[in-house]
């Protein structure tokens, strides 16, 4: 009967390993004013394109390995793959050269700096014109999702008398 609970006990012990791995450590501060929040996280987000285009960078603390990435164009949804492969994937479709985030405008509230957010940032390909929308979603100051639509733009100079 010993044995019996004690091999329950280390049972239990190794099935809980996957759990305490998936679910990621938390470096953002537990109060955290709504502002800081949202830039912290859209310049991680701006932060994983740009790493994620150097095959030797790892993406360690940025990406959560099921995270889903997915890069819509016209009708047709593309996923592209989970964690560092789908975060490199998704760098290649782009061919991101620049992007905009907007500020926080709202009232500046603490919160908890390692809940659920949602993160939107632009990324553009001036040479062909195209637009990727991008919709992050993080938990624990990674990113455990991201999806996002291509359009085409237009832009240039307004000619305004005055």
């Amino acid at each position: 009967m010993k044995t019996h609970a004690w091999m329950m006990g280390a049972w239990l012990a190794l099935a809980a390993i996957p759990t305490m791995a998936a679910t990621p450590r938390c470096d953002l501060p537990e109060e955290l004013g709504m502002r800081e929040i949202d830039e912290l996280l859209s310049r991680r987000a701006v932060d994983l394109v740009r790493r994620a285009a150097d095959p030797m960078d790892r993406l360690t603390g940025l990406v959560a390995p099921s995270a889903p990435f997915d890069l819509g164009g016209g009708d047709v949804g593309r996923p592209l793959g989970k964690g560092t492969r789908g975060a490199r994937e998704l760098v290649r479709l782009m061919h991101a050269d620049s992007y905009r985030y907007l500020g926080w405008g709202y009232m500046n509230t603490p919160r908890d700096g390692c809940a659920r957010y949602e993160i939107n940032v632009e990324f553009t390909d001036s040479s062909t014109q195209t637009l990727s929308l991008m919709t992050f979603q993080f938990e624990a100051g990674v990113i455990v999702e991201a999806k996002g639509w291509q359009r085409s733009f237009q832009s240039g100079p307004l000619q305004i008398s005055r």
